[in-house]
């Protein structure tokens, strides 16, 4: 195991962001492959180090309860599934609270 300290040239939260600045000649960058999978078969992106790989991680979203679900939370949650989904991250399953 190595640690590597990096110093970003560009610091954004949007994954398509950072592909199209990698794309542009501003740096290397981490992604999911999913979501470079036509530049990388078009030899726009190249991949440095295909032996690497993310560490999995668990994302929970926490609630009460689904019954009186405010219409936001509701939103935020629809939201988050649906764009962790979208980048080919999400192995989703939605637990319901049992009946007491």
């Amino acid at each position: 195991r190595r640690t590597v300290k990096v110093y970003p040239r560009l610091s954004v939260n949007n994954l398509d962001i950072i592909r199209d600045a990698a794309i542009a000649g501003m740096g290397v960058c981490r992604l999911p492959s999913r979501l470079c999978v036509d530049q990388l078969e078009a030899g726009t992106l190249k991949s440095l180090l295909p032996e690497w790989s993310f560490t999995p991680i668990n994302l929970n979203l926490v609630y009460p309860s689904s019954r009186l679900l405010p219409t936001k939370t509701r939103a935020f949650i629809d939201f988050a599934v649906g764009l962790f989904r979208d980048y080919g991250m999400a192995y989703l399953t939605e637990n319901r609270p049992r009946p007491s």
